[in-house]
């Protein structure tokens, strides 16, 4: 039987937005960017709410686009101004800096804005 056809219909529309000047990046490209801040879109398709050391909350986001997927990060601060959105908008618009894992194989973006995606 296989897997469901992914909504392509749904997604294309994400393909419009865009940011400021220029357009949102693919996720499969982030990588390349590491140490800057990037503009990117994607479907939520998983979060977990977890604990700083402080004990304040704050939720890590899985993103994905035609292109792949990304693992998030909204610390505390970012977390209290716009977890909000992150359950009121299934697509999410995000400015993040690329942080390398530890161990050097992989990456996540550390997120400082999130919410609904804007178009043109």
């Amino acid at each position: 039987m296989g897997r469901p056809p992914f909504p392509q219909k749904r997604y294309e529309v994400t393909e419009q937005f865009r940011l400021s000047q220029g357009p949102l990046g693919a996720v499969r490209d982030l990588g390349e960017f590491v140490g800057q801040e990037v503009a990117a879109c994607g479907l939520v398709i998983e979060q977990r709410i977890h604990h700083q050391i402080t004990g304040e909350p704050m939720k890590f986001l899985t993103l994905a686009d035609r292109t792949g997927i990304v693992e998030t990060e909204l610390f505390a601060s970012t977390y209290r101004s716009y977890g909000l959105a992150t359950v009121r908008y299934p697509v999410l618009e995000i400015a993040a800096t690329v942080e390398t894992f530890e161990n050097g194989r992989g990456f996540s973006l550390r997120v400082h804005r999130a919410g609904k995606p804007r178009t043109q």
